[in-house]
């Protein structure tokens, strides 16, 4: 396991260590890619990003919101099972629009420039691995867990 990072906390104690395990790592990860994704795309309304994926502002919303509490629930100082449940969510927010994506490529109206394959295909990826990191989190809490109550 890597040593703790010093980070300045705005929800406690400024300097407090704050272990990067990989759940925490993988949410930052689809985070920043989310909120970048958002950010680049909100000034290119109505088209593709460079013909590859779809930039409408639901869609920029949607990634934005959901990249911005990844990264503000992996920065915060907040108990992990309540993290793990928090990148969980976020998997499943994803991958819900990945579905819907399948189902209409519009979206039902939200998205009027269409999702492209490489769109359902992030999403998919993003959402499969914020699930997988999630529940790998929440197993290893209950692990952990598990021999106090039996002891």
């Amino acid at each position: 396991m890597s040593p703790p990072i010093r980070l300045p906390d705005s929800f406690g104690d400024p300097g407090a260590a704050v272990p990067l395990d990989a759940v925490a790592r993988t949410g930052r990860a689809v985070g920043i890619v989310l909120v970048v994704l958002a950010v680049v795309g909100a000034p290119m309304e109505g088209r593709h990003l460079y013909g590859l994926m779809a930039v409408d502002a639901p869609l920029d919303l949607a990634r934005g919101c959901i990249g911005v509490s990844l990264l503000v629930v992996t920065l915060g100082r907040m108990d992990r099972e309540r993290r793990d449940r928090w990148i969980v969510a976020a998997g499943i927010l994803l991958l819900m629009v990945a579905v819907s994506g399948l189902v209409d490529r519009q979206l039902f109206g939200l998205v009027p420039s269409s999702l492209t394959p490489v769109d359902l295909l992030v999403t998919t990826a993003l959402g499969v691995l914020l699930l997988r990191a999630g529940v790998r989190g929440s197993r290893r809490s209950a692990d952990r867990e598990d021999p106090a109550e039996a002891g």
